[in-house]
């Protein structure tokens, strides 16, 4: 029998031995740190608030300075939420410097 295992000549797949992934030990990519408030409800004021399906959020390259922390970004997304208590639905506007559409991390 040659070197590969029953299980890859079955699937007819040539495999390497060894583990897959990140090898261990190397960092995570770096990201700026960012601190930001909650966006309150627009009619209760609370922070809590859920995303609401539908339509995917809204990115655009839009570079700027916000005016309250005066923090540079690159991307602006609008997303709509719901507010948990209340239920009022709001367009939510977020501002970052990284693409949230290449990072597999970004929560839509």
């Amino acid at each position: 029998m040659s070197r590969m295992s029953r299980t890859s000549q079955k699937r007819g797949k040539v495999r390497r031995p060894g583990r897959h992934g990140r090898p261990p030990g190397s960092s995570n990519i770096p990201r700026p740190v960012v601190q930001v408030k909650a966006t309150p409800c627009p009619r209760c004021r609370s922070t809590r608030h859920e995303r609401v399906g539908g339509s995917p959020p809204l990115v655009r390259e839009l570079p700027g300075v916000n005016a309250v922390t005066r923090q540079a970004y690159r991307f602006v997304v609008w997303s709509n939420r719901r507010c948990k208590d209340c239920g009022q639905q709001f367009r939510l506007r977020e501002e970052t410097n990284h693409d949230p559409r290449k990072d597999p991390e970004t929560p839509w």
